[in-house]
C-alpha cells in the first residue's frame, strides 16, 4: 500500500500557569591569606526590594487585575490551587503598592 495523503485533526489545549522557584546561586569566596575578606557576587535586582516575584509574574499579575478584571485575592486563590508553594502567598505578597511602582518600573 502507498500513501495517499493524511487526515488532519486540530484540537484546542491549555496548559495551565506554571509556578517554577528560579534559584540563584551566589558563591562566596574568601582568601585563606587574607583574614576576615570574603567576596560575594551583587544579587541580581528585583523588581520589588525583598519580594519573590520575578518580572514575568509582576506582569502576568497586572495584566490579569488590569485587563482581565480578575482581583488579586482572586489571583491568589487561583495560584493557592496550582499546589507547590504557590498557597503561600497572599494578596499582600503579590499585590498592593509595591506590585504598581514595580509594574510601572518594567
Amino acid at each position: 500500500m502507498h500513501c495517499i495523503g493524511e487526515l488532519r485533526t486540530e484540537q484546542l489545549d491549555i496548559v495551565p500557569v506554571q509556578l517554577r522557584v528560579r534559584v540563584t546561586r551566589r558563591p562566596r569566596y574568601a582568601c585563606r591569606a587574607c583574614e576576615g575578606a570574603i567576596v560575594v557576587a551583587e544579587a541580581p535586582t528585583r523588581p520589588i526590594d525583598g519580594g519573590m516575584p520575578t518580572e514575568a509574574l509582576v506582569v502576568h499579575i497586572v495584566v490579569s487585575k488590569f485587563c482581565d478584571s480578575l482581583p488579586l485575592y482572586r489571583q491568589s486563590q487561583m495560584l493557592a490551587r496550582q499546589g507547590n508553594h504557590a498557597g503561600s502567598f497572599d494578596a499582600e505578597q503579590l499585590g498592593g503598592q509595591r506590585l504598581l511602582v514595580a509594574a510601572a518600573a518594567l
